[in-house]
Protein backbone atom coordinates (compact mmCIF):
# COMPACT_ATOMS: atom_id res chain seq x y z
CA UNK A 1 0.00 0.00 0.00
CA UNK A 2 1.01 3.65 -0.77
CA UNK A 3 0.33 6.52 0.75
CA UNK A 4 0.57 9.57 -0.89
CA UNK A 5 -0.70 13.47 -0.59
CA UNK A 6 -3.23 13.98 -3.30
CA UNK A 7 -4.60 17.82 -4.85
CA UNK A 8 -5.68 20.12 -2.59
CA UNK A 9 -5.10 18.69 0.88
CA UNK A 10 -6.56 15.07 0.82
CA UNK A 11 -4.95 11.99 1.46
CA UNK A 12 -5.34 8.43 -0.82
CA UNK A 13 -4.12 5.31 -0.32
CA UNK A 14 -3.25 3.14 -3.03
CA UNK A 15 -3.65 -0.72 -3.14
CA UNK A 16 -1.59 -2.63 -5.96
CA UNK A 17 -2.55 -6.14 -6.05
CA UNK A 18 -1.07 -8.92 -8.24
CA UNK A 19 -3.43 -8.52 -11.15
CA UNK A 20 -1.54 -4.78 -11.53
CA UNK A 21 -4.90 -2.86 -10.63
CA UNK A 22 -4.91 0.34 -7.93
CA UNK A 23 -7.72 0.39 -5.79
CA UNK A 24 -7.90 3.52 -4.20
CA UNK A 25 -9.20 4.82 -0.94
CA UNK A 26 -9.73 8.50 -0.85
CA UNK A 27 -10.70 11.13 1.50
CA UNK A 28 -11.93 15.00 0.94
CA UNK A 29 -12.64 14.67 -2.39
CA UNK A 30 -14.15 17.93 -3.54
CA UNK A 31 -17.41 17.60 -6.05
CA UNK A 32 -19.04 20.39 -7.82
CA UNK A 33 -22.41 20.00 -8.45
CA UNK A 34 -23.48 22.28 -11.57
CA UNK A 35 -27.44 21.92 -11.73
CA UNK A 36 -29.46 24.93 -12.48
CA UNK A 37 -32.75 23.84 -10.73
CA UNK A 38 -32.28 24.30 -7.39
CA UNK A 39 -34.27 21.65 -6.01
CA UNK A 40 -32.59 18.71 -7.79
CA UNK A 41 -29.42 20.46 -7.14
CA UNK A 42 -29.81 20.61 -3.39
CA UNK A 43 -31.41 16.60 -3.37
CA UNK A 44 -27.70 16.05 -5.21
CA UNK A 45 -26.17 17.69 -2.68
CA UNK A 46 -27.80 16.35 0.06
CA UNK A 47 -27.35 12.66 -1.35
CA UNK A 48 -23.88 12.89 -1.85
CA UNK A 49 -23.13 14.17 1.54
CA UNK A 50 -24.91 11.77 3.03
CA UNK A 51 -23.83 8.91 1.44
CA UNK A 52 -19.76 9.52 1.36
CA UNK A 53 -18.95 11.63 4.11
CA UNK A 54 -15.46 12.34 2.86
CA UNK A 55 -16.83 14.07 -0.50
CA UNK A 56 -16.83 17.95 -0.13
CA UNK A 57 -19.55 19.60 -2.06
CA UNK A 58 -19.80 22.71 -4.02
CA UNK A 59 -23.18 23.48 -5.57
CA UNK A 60 -23.72 26.19 -8.14
CA UNK A 61 -26.58 26.58 -10.81
CA UNK A 62 -24.29 27.76 -13.85
CA UNK A 63 -20.74 27.14 -14.83
CA UNK A 64 -20.10 31.08 -14.82
CA UNK A 65 -20.47 30.83 -11.04
CA UNK A 66 -18.14 29.08 -11.17
CA UNK A 67 -16.01 31.00 -13.38
CA UNK A 68 -16.73 34.20 -12.33
CA UNK A 69 -15.86 33.06 -8.19
CA UNK A 70 -12.71 30.47 -8.60
CA UNK A 71 -13.48 29.17 -5.13
CA UNK A 72 -16.45 27.29 -6.17
CA UNK A 73 -14.67 25.25 -8.51
CA UNK A 74 -10.73 25.91 -8.09
CA UNK A 75 -10.32 23.10 -6.03
CA UNK A 76 -12.56 20.85 -7.94
CA UNK A 77 -11.65 16.65 -8.06
CA UNK A 78 -14.85 16.15 -10.13
CA UNK A 79 -17.81 18.00 -11.61
CA UNK A 80 -21.06 16.76 -11.74
CA UNK A 81 -22.56 18.84 -14.93
CA UNK A 82 -26.44 18.34 -15.36
CA UNK A 83 -27.85 19.32 -18.35
CA UNK A 84 -31.54 17.97 -18.26
CA UNK A 85 -33.12 17.54 -21.12
CA UNK A 86 -30.68 19.15 -23.35
CA UNK A 87 -28.51 17.90 -26.30
CA UNK A 88 -24.64 17.26 -25.64
CA UNK A 89 -24.59 19.02 -29.08
CA UNK A 90 -26.62 22.05 -28.55
CA UNK A 91 -24.65 25.35 -28.57
CA UNK A 92 -25.30 26.07 -25.05
CA UNK A 93 -24.27 22.48 -23.63
CA UNK A 94 -21.15 22.86 -25.84
CA UNK A 95 -19.79 26.40 -24.70
CA UNK A 96 -20.37 25.24 -21.10
CA UNK A 97 -18.38 22.38 -21.87
CA UNK A 98 -15.99 23.97 -23.63
CA UNK A 99 -15.67 26.58 -20.76
CA UNK A 100 -15.05 23.70 -18.47
CA UNK A 101 -12.54 22.17 -20.47
CA UNK A 102 -10.80 26.14 -20.43
CA UNK A 103 -10.56 26.10 -16.73
CA UNK A 104 -11.04 22.66 -15.13
CA UNK A 105 -9.36 20.45 -18.43
CA UNK A 106 -7.34 18.89 -15.73
CA UNK A 107 -10.87 17.90 -13.91
CA UNK A 108 -13.14 15.39 -14.60
CA UNK A 109 -16.56 15.94 -16.13
CA UNK A 110 -19.52 13.91 -15.36
CA UNK A 111 -22.71 14.40 -17.74
CA UNK A 112 -26.09 13.98 -16.14
CA UNK A 113 -29.07 14.19 -18.20
CA UNK A 114 -32.08 12.99 -19.32
CA UNK A 115 -32.51 10.29 -22.13
CA UNK A 116 -34.61 11.58 -25.24
CA UNK A 117 -38.29 11.61 -25.50
CA UNK A 118 -38.35 11.60 -21.30
CA UNK A 119 -39.79 14.95 -19.47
Amino acid sequence: MVTRRAPHGSVASEQHGSSGVTNRAARNISIAVVERRLLTRQCLTLWLQADRSQFQITPVARVSEMIEDRRLGGDADLILFCIGGARVNSPDVRCDIERLVRHWGHVPVVLLGRPRGER
